[in-house]
């Protein structure tokens, strides 16, 4: 083999070496700059993933606090709603026992609580009070039941009320009590 030979055989085997060496560096290269995009791009994605977690955690606390004062809002309404119906209702109620008063059956009713107050009474001394508004039936009640009434200078709307002066005690059979009580217990 000749010296030119020799030296285009080298010369062919360096470009060789040198092409496979290139190569390999590029190919270290490109996998370099894959590992460094892939690590930039994880870490874009998850500081792309906590900020979509961070803005969807405000909306739905946003979201949360916007509920919450609607459902004050509408609880105050149901509320202002109900004492309303609750007023009309026990102005009807009102308004029922105003027709009920000039019934035969509320005389009734009054003798019958005046019964029962004597027997609750036991024959101790006591006050019977009638309300002002039913005072034209004063002396008729007196004369069925054979006793002495008083007209209350305190308005509580129908019904009697009693003090047993001995025992210190209070029958409240008024109308007007009544309807508090049913009000203070009363839900819709």
């Amino acid at each position: 083999m000749t010296l030119d030979e020799k030296l285009e055989q080298f010369y062919q085997a360096a470009i060789e070496s040198a092409t496979n060496q290139n190569l390999q560096i590029i190919e270290e290269y490109k996998k370099s700059l894959q590992v460094i995009y892939d690590n930039y791009k994880n870490e874009v994605l998850k500081k792309i993933e906590n900020a979509y977690q961070e803005e969807s955690e405000r909306l739905l606390r946003e979201k949360n606090r916007e509920l919450s004062k609607e459902a004050v809002k509408l609880k105050q309404k149901v509320s202002e709603k109900t004492s309303e119906l609750i007023g009309k209702l026990f102005q009807e109620v009102l308004k029922k026992l105003t027709e009920f008063k000039s019934t035969p059956e509320y005389f009734d009713l009054l003798c019958k609580q005046i019964r029962e107050a004597f027997e609750f009474a036991g024959g101790n001394s006591m006050t019977i009070y009638l309300t002002s508004a039913d005072s034209n039936l004063k002396s008729s009640l007196e004369t069925a039941l054979n006793t002495t009434l008083t007209v209350s200078t305190e308005e509580f709307v129908g019904g009697i009320k009693a003090f047993i002066q001995d025992k210190n005690i209070l029958i409240d059979n008024s109308f007007a009590s009544r309807i508090e009580e049913l009000k203070s217990n009363f839900s819709l």
